[in-house]
């Protein structure tokens, strides 16, 4: 998982994509769903278009604090069945139009975390 720390990078539409589906400013978090969905293929790009600091956390780091601090871990796979679910129904979009479905992880929110 990634932390912005300075700067903003862009959340691309897909991989090899150049649409630029939204922005990341500082404080923002991507990455978490290969934190919970270990085998998870990546979903998008990201790019910076200039200076970024980036804090990467761990999978073995997060569990550690996950296990400390339970609410992280909620707020996480709740964002992530979030953006899932949006790929999802951005994927069946596109089924419906004809055009090529974006590959998108599974998640088990009551997958119980690596102990």
């Amino acid at each position: 998982m990634y932390i912005v720390g300075s700067g903003f990078v862009e959340v691309l539409d897909a991989p090899g994509s150049s649409v630029v589906r939204k922005r990341l400013q500082v404080g923002s978090v991507f990455g978490e769903n290969s934190l919970l969905t270990p085998h998870c293929r990546r979903c998008v790009d990201i790019r910076s278009p200039g200076f970024t600091t980036l804090f990467r956390l761990g999978r073995e780091r997060f569990w550690t604090l996950a296990h400390l601090y339970p609410d992280v871990e909620r707020t996480i796979q709740r964002r992530t069945r979030r953006r899932l679910a949006k790929s999802a129904q951005r994927r069946s979009w596109g089924m419906q139009l004809g055009s090529d479905a974006v590959p998108v992880c599974q998640f088990n929110a009551a997958a119980s975390a690596p102990r």
